[in-house]
């Protein structure tokens, strides 16, 4: 098992090999990106197929392209982070007010 911080490390070290890969890729204009185009759910352009993983495509009409998938993935772990502070003041609001009381078996709750 892996916590939510190893796992969002590892995602995001193989999304910047995935753009890393695709930016190395020699660009074929002539076919591929002209013909095959698809509409990103997030932000309703229309863009080629190159801009989308497959997986992203195989969803046709919930598709996002690589930007707004990365920029989910950004505000998820800030969410995730915003989140995680705000229970640890939590907690430790909740240590202080046992402190404060002097409920020893309060404290050792949290």
């Amino acid at each position: 098992l892996k916590c939510k911080g190893c796992t969002s490390d590892q995602e995001e070290k193989e999304r910047l090999a995935a753009a890393a890969k695709a930016a190395a890729k020699p660009s074929n204009n002539s076919n591929n990106e002209t013909d095959e185009l698809a509409i990103c759910a997030a932000c309703k352009e229309s863009l080629p197929a190159s801009r989308f993983n497959r997986n992203q495509l195989s969803k046709k009409d919930k598709a996002r392209c690589r930007r707004c998938v990365e920029q989910s993935v950004q505000a998820e772990e800030e969410s995730r982070k915003s989140s995680q502070q705000h229970k640890l003041q939590e907690v430790k609001q909740k240590i202080l007010e046992a402190d404060t009381k002097g409920n020893m078996q309060e404290k050792l709750k949290y």
